[in-house]
């Protein structure tokens, strides 16, 4: 289906910084920003509540509010902050410097401060992914092989510490470095299980890895099951350890076109358009956030880069001509949640669109990618789970 870039080259796993914006471009949303123009910011620092505290990811002096273009090509405010390069920071909660010695409640009380929402109590596995959801995009397994042996340390003591019955680590079959990096430390963590499944797409997709688990036997039906990334447990750590919050990210920049991928470590609400420029860009390039199958065109390169932001995709702009529907039913068998995406497109503009269990949809992108006459269902189906979100209001 895609390509898989195989690991036998270790750049793959190299992460670059760029931590040093000038500007970082804080989304408001519908709030009222808690800082005004000329307000001194420090790392942490809570500059807007929505309903979650977003906190600076640089220290400086707060310039004013810009109206710019978020990811989805809409006009939302932003409060613009300029970087003194001081790096200093507060609000750094108490901590512990050995992550084992928390107990229960504190581990707990302390995760949830820190923005946690993972279910860890009373789970009878625990499982940790390295499958990023582009298979382009590698940002999962570079934070691992990059900092191996932190993350089991910190797995092992979530283990202990909540009484966990078992972890699994899922891996690709073709990660022959990363595999070889986390058996190098793996004989000290006795709970902690290494797995390698084939490249199977839709293992990007939590249900669907935890259901090819069960059907291999690897963790027993009916047991409560939490699954995450990494990123969350490389997150953990920071906050454990170091009273961190998270205020860097590490995107994947790559463009299969050109052969060019790079993770990068940037600040939180950086403008993309400050990184691109590590490319050599053509006209005939547009960009996609998240992979090509399952992600959406970028309109604007002056973006910023949240916490949903994974990844940008560099696409040369060949694609063929779209031709009308030949009713071949060809997106409704390759569904894996067995949806109808012709028809959805159809009714579009209906309210029978909201019978059509839109919220089953995974975005996983099949739909458009095997559509013969190359219609771009997946961005339909988004558009109707907009329009249902209207209609009820």
């Amino acid at each position: 289906m895609t390509t898989y870039i195989e690991s036998g080259s270790k750049n793959i796993y190299d992460i670059k910084e760029n931590l040093k914006p000038k500007f970082i471009y804080i989304p408001i949303y519908n709030n009222n920003p808690l800082v005004k123009k000329g307000d001194y910011v420090y790392i942490n620092d809570v500059v807007v509540n929505n309903n979650i505290p977003i906190r600076s990811s640089i220290s400086g002096y707060v310039k004013g509010i810009l109206n710019l273009k978020n990811i989805n090509n809409e006009l939302e405010n932003y409060l613009v902050i300029e970087n003194d390069y001081r790096e200093q920071k507060r609000n750094i909660l108490k901590i512990k410097n050995d992550i084992y010695s928390y107990n229960k409640n504190e581990l707990l009380d302390l995760l949830k401060e820190y923005g946690f929402n993972l279910i860890l109590n009373d789970i009878d596995y625990l499982i940790i992914s390295t499958i990023d959801n582009n298979r382009y995009t590698f940002v999962q397994k570079a934070i691992l092989y990059n900092n191996c042996e932190i993350i089991l340390e910190t797995i092992d003591a979530l283990i202990n510490i909540i009484n966990i019955s078992k972890c699994f680590i899922i891996v690709n079959d073709r990660d022959t470095y990363l595999k070889k990096e986390i058996n190098k430390y793996l004989g000290s963590y006795l709970n902690i299980t290494l797995v390698s499944i084939p490249n199977i797409y839709l293992t990007m997709w939590n249900k669907y890895l935890n259901r090819y688990l069960i059907k291999k036997r690897i963790i027993k039906k009916n047991k409560k099951i939490t699954t995450c990334n990494v990123e969350i447990i490389n997150y953990m750590y920071r906050a454990l350890k170091f009273g961190e919050f998270a205020t860097e990210k590490i995107i994947s920049l790559n463009s299969n076109k050109y052969g060019s991928n790079v993770n990068i470590n940037v600040k939180l609400y950086s403008n993309l358009n400050d990184l691109i420029t590590l490319f050599n860009l053509n006209n005939d390039i547009f960009l996609i956030n998240g992979g090509t199958l399952t992600g959406s065109k970028i309109k604007s390169k002056n973006i910023i880069i949240t916490k949903d932001i994974t990844g940008i995709s560099f696409v040369k702009n060949d694609f063929k001509q779209t031709t009308k529907c030949i009713n071949c039913g060809l997106c409704s068998k390759v569904c894996p949640e067995k949806l109808h995406p012709k028809l959805i497109m159809e009714n579009i503009d209906n309210k029978c669109i909201n019978k059509m269990h839109l919220d089953k949809c995974i975005n996983c992108g099949l739909c458009s990618y095997y559509c013969p006459s190359k219609i771009e269902l997946n961005e339909y189906v988004k558009l109707a789970k907009k329009k249902i979100t209207n209609y009820e209001k």
